[in-house]
């Protein structure tokens, strides 16, 4: 065998293989990817979670009619954006202060990569603050998967939560039954409109405390998204607004691609409850392809103009 003539070509797949998602071929069934086989452990009896009587939603304080009209541009605007896009996707976005859904195909179903984490993560959180697992002995972690996506730190959390952890959270969230998971993040497969649901609870405190929603919303807005791979803006410094997200991103040899921006965005005040939003896309376009990164100017456009309608 010539090692030379080998050698430069492993040696770009593993490069590919680093970061957000797994680097492996994209199959017809869902396939346990990398080191992502540690079977969830059991931690002794299993203790109910003190999760926060849901909020209602606040009083809508917009004009319905002005409102509604928004809410049709941004639907066609993001439309009239990725027209003609090689490949498919959607996008979800939920306003919480007036009950309302916001999207174009939010429902598309999709191999979703390290976005699947998240509900891996919260559940870890959920048995730290029900004094099931040390804070100190996850805290790295959370913060490394919150940070750069770490697979192996993912794999740590899985380990260390049950499957019944991992399903309470996505049925506190009220996700359909379109989401599947197979016992690991690295094969889960979702809609932008239930990880929206998600952020959602998230947001509402239906999921953690205030002390541990906070910190990982302070987590997930410190995330680190390689340009390349940005969905929605991995560095956001906008006065007055707050932002994160749990990104994904599966690359094969370079194509097809996965892609998944999914986060939240709240003012800095008590004005307003936020919104949630994702965007999933599947496409052999190339990594830098600009057009799927047009749509978060657009929700972002959207957000501020219904937050400063709600200021006055």
């Amino acid at each position: 065998m010539n090692v030379a003539r080998w050698f430069l070509p492993l040696m770009i797949l593993a490069v590919l293989a680093a970061g957000c998602g797994s680097a492996d071929p994209v199959l017809e069934e869902p396939l346990i990817l990398g080191t992502a086989t540690v079977a969830p452990t059991p931690i002794g009896p299993a203790l109910p979670t003190p999760t926060p009587t849901p909020q209602p939603a606040r009083l809508c304080l917009r004009d319905p009619d002005a409102y509604q009209a928004r809410v049709a541009k941004l639907e066609a605007d993001v439309a009239a954006a990725m027209e003609g896009f090689d490949g498919t996707w959607g996008l979800s976005l939920y306003d919480l202060d007036c009950d309302t859904w916001v999207g174009v195909d939010p429902d598309y179903f999709e191999y979703t990569a390290s976005t699947g984490k998240l509900a891996f993560i919260i559940a870890g959180l959920r048995a730290v603050q029900d004094g099931r697992i040390p804070f100190e002995e996850l805290r790295p972690q959370f913060e490394s998967v919150l940070h750069v996506s770490s697979d192996e730190a993912a794999n740590n959390i899985m380990a260390r939560v049950s499957r019944k952890d991992v399903q309470d959270v996505l049925d506190i969230a009220g996700v359909s039954d379109q989401t599947t998971w197979r016992d690991s993040w690295a094969n889960y497969y979702s809609t932008p409109r239930d990880f929206t649901r998600i952020w959602t609870a998230v947001l509402r405190g239906q999921l953690l405390d205030e002390q541990w929603t906070e910190y990982l919303l302070q987590l997930s807005s410190e995330a680190e998204v390689p340009e390349a791979y940005e969905t929605f803006w991995s560095h956001f410094d906008i006065p007055g607004l707050r932002f994160g997200q749990k990104a994904g991103y599966r690359v094969w040899a370079g194509s097809p691609f996965h892609f998944v921006g999914s986060g939240w965005l709240t003012p800095m005040g008590p004005s307003s409850e936020g919104f949630a939003a994702t965007m999933v896309v599947f496409s052999p376009r190339d990594v830098w392809d600009p057009q799927r990164r047009s749509v978060f100017p657009l929700v972002l456009e959207f957000v501020q103009e219904a937050l400063v309608e709600v200021a006055h």
